[in-house]
């Protein structure tokens, strides 16, 4: 069984995901529940002030480096925002 059918069965508000090369077809397979991304999730944290941008950016960055993410537009979008 796949995680987001799970997400969907268990009826989750969030599901989070890093994995942005399917993202769009992630997307649609959910059903009512809300796709979350890592990026999104720290801007949020960094926005309620939950989490400070020095300690979002590390999170970032160690993601980024654990999945390659340094080509992902959507990633270089987050980071900048954070900055």
């Amino acid at each position: 069984m796949c995680i987001r059918d799970s997400a969907n069965d268990l009826d989750a508000a969030l599901f989070l995901c890093d994995e942005f090369t399917q993202l769009g077809l992630i997307h649609a397979s959910l059903a009512d529940t809300r796709l979350v991304t890592t990026p999104t999730l720290l801007s949020v944290l960094v926005r309620t002030d939950a989490l400070s941008t020095a300690d979002a950016t590390a999170i970032l960055d160690a993601n980024g480096d654990a999945r390659s993410w340094d080509s992902n537009s959507y990633v270089q979008r987050a980071r900048s925002l954070l900055e």
